[in-house]
């Protein structure tokens, strides 16, 4: 029987940042918006919107589902 592992994704913004060897200046530029909404993402003071999420499921090679389940919290407390 041929089985496939899943692939590990990193429970947070931070963890995926950091596996990209990314700091969040780097990140925030290659999203074109500022280190302080990185930070903002990261401390749960704010989400990211659709656009935003999309952008960072790209750049850090995560599924878009992933970047959504870092939120969640967040969103349900707004």
């Amino acid at each position: 029987m041929f089985h496939m592992e899943q692939p590990s994704y990193p429970p947070s913004l931070v963890a995926a940042r950091e596996r990209g060897n990314l700091s969040q200046e780097e990140l925030a530029s290659k999203l074109n918006i500022t280190r302080t909404a990185i930070s903002q993402w990261e401390t749960g003071t704010t989400a990211p919107s659709g656009s935003s999420r999309m952008l960072l499921a790209l750049t850090l090679e995560i599924p878009v589902a992933v970047v959504d389940s870092w939120f969640a919290k967040v969103e349900a407390v707004a």
